[in-house]
Formats: C-alpha cells, sequence, structure tokens
C-alpha cells in the first residue's frame, strides 16, 4: 500500500501510554484522509521502531513535530497535515486527552490481541478490580494507590464479589487489601498481553490509576467500568497543577461510574495510609454531568490575570486544609495557589508551614562573597544571559517568585560556585520552587557535593523525595541541610543524576 506521510512516535512509558500515542495518530490519520506509514515501539501489535529514522525526522525542519500542549484542537492538526504538504510527522508527547480519540470502534482492529486466550473468568456476580502497587507503593505524585475503603464501599453498594487482579505482590497495601477482603479471589499479573484479555473480557471493571488499565477498559466491551477520579486520571492534577495537558475523562460514555476524590498526591504507602486517614469524606459518586464539566478544566472562582498571588507550598497546603484539596478537586479553583489566595487567606489559612530558622544566623555564619558561580546551561526560560549570570542569582538577596536560575532539560544538570578559598562548610539552605506542584518534584533526587580541587567531588548528603534523613528540614519549599560536622570544600556543586531533567532553584544560603 502506498504511503503519503511517515508518522514517528517517541516511544513514552509503557504499553498503555503507547497504544494511546498510537491511536492519536490513527485519528490524524482518520481526519487528515493520508496513510501514514508508521514508525512506532509497539511490536504485539505489529509495528516496529527505527531509532535512527526517528531522530531523523526529529532533527528535520521538514517534520511537524507534535508535543503535548501544543494540540489544541486536532481537527486543525489533521488540517494542517491534509493542506499544508506536509511528508513527515513526529508525534513527541503522551497525548492523553479524550477529546483526541474517535469512537472505540475505530481501534479495535488495531490492537487486536491474537494467540492468547482469557484464562479468568468473572462471574456475573463479580467485579474485576485492576490493582496497581509495585513502584507506586514507593510513591509517584500523580499515582496515588486507590484507598482500600473505596473497594469496600463499592463492594458493599454493588453487591459484586470482588477479583483483584494485577501487581498483587508483597506489599504493605497488599497486604492490607487481603486482610480487607479476606473471601476475594485475588489473582497475580500474567504480563501485560494477557492482563489485556483479562480485561477486555471482563463485564464490570474497576480500573486502577494507570493508563495500562484505562485503555483497555475503554476497549472492552464491559456492561459498567468503575472511574476513581484520582491522580493521572483526575484533569485538575494534571492540568490544573500545569504539569502536562492529560484529561481521560471518558465523559460521552454511559458505561461509566465516576467517584471523585480531594486533590491527593501519591506518596511511600505508609505514608499515603496515615494521610487518608484525616480525609472525611475521601470520595463521593458524581453524575455524569459533573464529569464533564471537570473534563473542561475551568474552574468556578476565575483566576485572576496580571495580579500578583503569593507563593504557596502545594503539598502541604492541601494536604493541611483538606477542604482546600475537595475545592481544587471539584473544579472551584486552579490550584493551591488560586486556592490561597482567593479563598484561604480570608480563612486564616497559612500559604506554608512556617518554621523558624533565623537562630542559625546566630549559630552559623552566611557566606556572601563567592569567586566564582556558574551552571550547566541556560534555556529560553533563564533569567540570566549566559550560565554565570543565571547561576549567582541564587545568591543573591533578591526574592524570586518562581526561581532565580534555570539550566535546560539535559543529563545531569548542575549549579556550581567557587568559594574565594576553602571553607568549612556547616549547613545549606536550599530554596526549591514551589509555584508549580510538578516542577518542585524535579528537584529529586538533589545530590550535594563537594570538592577541594574543581575535579574530584564527594557527595556529602541527597534531597529524596521520601527522604528518610532527619538532618534534613523541608518547609515552605525550603531544604535545610545541617551537617552538624564541618566539610572541607573550595567547591559546592548541586547536581540531579537523571537523563533529562532541569535544575531550577530559588536561592542557595551556605553557612560557615
Amino acid at each position: 500500500m502506498k504511503t503519503d506521510i511517515i508518522c514517528s512516535i517517541t516511544p513514552l512509558g509503557n504499553v498503555g501510554n503507547q497504544i494511546i500515542q498510537m491511536m492519536v495518530a490513527k485519528t490524524l490519520e482518520k481526519y487528515s484522509g493520508k496513510i501514514f506509514f508508521y514508525n512506532h515501539l509497539c511490536p504485539d501489535f505489529g509495528y516496529e521502531f527505527n531509532s535512527n529514522m526517528h531522530e531523523e525526522l526529529l532533527n528535520s525542519e521538514d517534520s511537524l513535530i507534535l508535543r503535548d500542549n501544543e494540540i489544541k484542537n486536532i481537527h486543525e492538526i489533521a488540517d494542517k497535515i491534509k493542506n499544508n504538504g506536509v511528508n513527515n510527522i513526529v508525534l513527541d508527547g503522551y497525548f492523553q486527552h479524550y477529546s483526541f480519540l474517535l469512537d472505540r470502534d475505530h481501534y479495535k482492529n488495531s490492537f487486536d490481541i491474537l494467540g492468547i486466550d482469557n484464562d479468568l473468568h468473572i462471574a456475573d456476580n463479580e467485579i474485576l478490580i485492576n490493582i496497581r502497587a509495585g513502584e507506586i507503593c514507593n510513591g509517584i505524585w500523580a499515582y496515588p494507590l486507590v484507598p482500600i475503603s473505596f473497594y469496600k464501599y463499592l463492594v458493599e453498594r454493588t453487591g459484586y464479589h470482588p477479583v483483584f487482579m494485577g501487581q498483587i505482590d508483597e506489599s504493605y497495601y497488599v497486604k492490607k487489601l487481603k486482610i480487607n477482603f479476606p473471601y476475594a479471589r485475588f489473582v497475580s499479573s500474567g504480563g501485560a498481553l494477557r492482563d489485556m484479555v483479562r480485561l477486555r473480557a471482563a463485564s464490570r471493571i474497576c480500573i486502577a490509576i494507570s493508563t495500562f488499565s484505562w485503555v483497555n477498559a475503554w476497549l472492552s466491551e464491559a456492561l459498567e467500568i468503575y472511574y476513581p477520579i484520582l491522580g493521572l486520571l483526575h484533569p485538575n492534577v494534571m492540568n490544573g497543577y500545569a504539569r502536562c495537558d492529560v484529561n481521560l475523562l471518558p465523559v460521552n460514555d454511559s458505561r461509566y461510574k465516576y467517584y471523585l476524590f480531594p486533590i491527593i498526591k501519591g506518596e511511600k504507602e505508609d505514608r499515603y495510609f496515615h494521610r487518608i486517614k484525616k480525609i472525611h469524606p475521601l470520595f463521593k459518586e458524581v453524575p455524569q454531568d459533573f464529569a464533564r464539566f471537570l473534563s473542561k478544566n475551568k474552574s468556578l472562582v476565575e483566576r485572576k490575570k496580571n495580579v500578583h498571588y503569593e507563593n504557596v507550598d502545594e503539598d502541604w497546603y492541601i494536604s493541611q486544609y483538606i477542604l482546600s484539596a475537595w475545592e481544587i478537586s471539584e473544579g472551584f479553583y486552579v490550584d493551591a495557589q488560586h486556592h490561597y489566595n482567593e479563598i484561604g487567606k480570608m480563612r486564616g489559612y497559612e500559604p506554608y508551614k512556617k518554621v523558624a530558622i533565623d537562630h542559625y544566623d546566630n549559630i552559623y555564619t552566611k557566606i556572601s562573597k563567592f569567586n566564582h558561580v556558574t551552571q550547566s546551561s541556560v534555556c529560553e526560560s533563564s533569567h540570566g544571559l549566559n550560565v554565570d549570570d543565571d547561576a549567582k542569582n541564587a545568591l543573591s538577596q533578591a526574592e524570586y517568585r518562581d526561581y532565580a536560575f534555570h539550566t535546560n532539560f539535559e543529563k545531569n544538570p548542575w549549579w556550581i560556585v567557587q568559594f574565594e578559598e576553602e571553607i568549612n562548610l556547616r549547613a545549606l539552605a536550599i530554596y526549591n520552587r514551589c509555584d508549580d506542584l510538578h516542577c518542585s518534584y524535579r528537584i529529586f533526587p538533589l545530590s550535594v557535593e563537594i570538592s577541594t580541587d574543581g575535579d574530584n567531588f564527594i557527595e556529602i548528603a541527597k534531597i529524596q523525595e521520601n527522604s528518610e534523613n532527619v538532618s534534613i528540614l523541608r518547609t515552605s519549599g525550603l531544604f535545610f541541610i545541617d551537617f552538624k560536622e564541618a566539610h572541607k570544600a573550595k567547591f559546592l556543586r548541586l547536581i540531579i543524576y537523571k537523563q533529562h531533567e532541569a535544575l531550577h532553584l530559588r536561592k542557595i544560603d551556605i553557612y560557615v
């Protein structure tokens, strides 16, 4: 078959993400009237990926590069492909937006699973509950564990017998599930393809906070699909917090039953259980019209333009003031900063946990003179014109609302200061950006390293999301590290060891 356009897709995430990427590409193919040749990492469904071809197209001026947040109207993109002589397309993003999809019947033949029979029979009086545990038990912000009390309510309300299927591991979460449902069936994952077959064959499904679970339930012939509007599956979490344009609410599908949760971030399972104990109510059933309102992602209270909003520690604020977590989830406000400045301040809420560290000024001395400050790169978001100009902002007395410096997205971004002479480093105050919850999590894990010669560095501390290091005090976006004992240093380096990340901080204070 003759093809009109090469469509290359950046492989991101697991097979659930990749299927959604492919479905969006097929939407563009349908609307544009063109025939696509696909370069995509989806071998289970007959698609192969050539990385050299992908890189070539990604760097070609002749390619139409599409990224998350750049597609607002998929019909406009399809018209551009149809009428502007486009020969190559690169989908360089997740594109997890329900409005980008056609009717599910359009995709079924593309993602048929051949040669694998369903080994899990779900009786008429049973419901298949897909479980995501595994790595999210250690805490991933967009993937909170679904509270066990929700499953208890669902079973009591429907009268169905639960069949838990998926990541049935030895985690504390799964052990508590088994204690609360001693007579339920627990079925471990049979691998991606086997689990797809199981999900698509079930008549009643409760999905996990997972694109894998979402896409296979949606493609299924299920009569009822129970949808927890939580974490990744909540458009206010993914859009209101300016993380990325994700909106998977299937608002025109009568099979779905929606249950709304407050804004809750994923965190290590013991802390998560402790946090949700304080939340009452923890969830509520909402009608399809309400889900349709949430999918529009427009807050009832307008966020004022050209008005200075005070910074807020998003994580602390929504956990401290449960009503705010509900009101943001229900669509009254965009995020915690919007909530605090519009109503929280009037209620007497605090924008962040206030812990005084001024007494350290009486114990240690804050350095004010430096030999040289620089960083690994700059980008269009940087305040400075070059690496030295941008990096020195972190040590100035200026107050930045968002960040003082900003590297590019790159491998192992770093910031470094050279002192005038060798110092005895005793404490460090690192002010993370707290204007955006997603951006604030880029800091993890941040390595604090020192050197006496500028070539050989050793790590003396690491700031991690779930750090158990009690010497690290975190409050209002501040990480204060009291080393207790002095470290001799001529250079101090902050570095994030990741393949693709940016480093940006509001302020850095160094104590001797």
